[in-house]
């Protein structure tokens, strides 16, 4: 992870797999918790878990964010970052102006279809 610049190596899907922890653990990083659910797809428990260790841990990588999560958040996490678009990518490039534009768009359209309690069955 130390060759792993983010201007290079986190700008462009798929990323490396050297690098996508990384590049993860920057994105998490600055992510808020909506953008961790409706952009990145996370689990609201997930979302919640990543968020409490930010806020009470001291955190420098992926590893030590993983301590303080479930083997299955951990998987998670992975599996949908693997995966990321050039789409998602791009989105955490732009300004906080226009995510938040961007976040509220969809919560009002009523696209936020990735909530634990809609996917339940009635």
């Amino acid at each position: 992870m130390a060759n792993c610049i983010p201007e290079i190596h986190c700008v462009k899907a798929p990323i490396d797999e050297e690098c996508v922890e990384f590049c993860l653990e920057r994105i998490l990083r600055t992510a808020t918790p909506e953008e961790k659910r409706l952009i990145l797809g996370y689990t609201d428990g997930t979302t919640n878990a990543v968020f409490r260790a930010y806020q009470s841990r001291s955190i420098y990588s992926f590893g030590d964010l993983a301590r303080w999560l479930s083997p299955d958040q951990v998987q998670e996490i992975l599996g949908r970052f693997r995966s990321i678009s050039q789409f998602q990518l791009d989105y955490f490039r732009l300004d906080r102006n226009a995510r938040e534009n961007i976040i509220n768009s969809i919560r009002n359209l009523g696209l936020d279809m990735n909530r634990e309690e809609d996917s339940l069955p009635a």
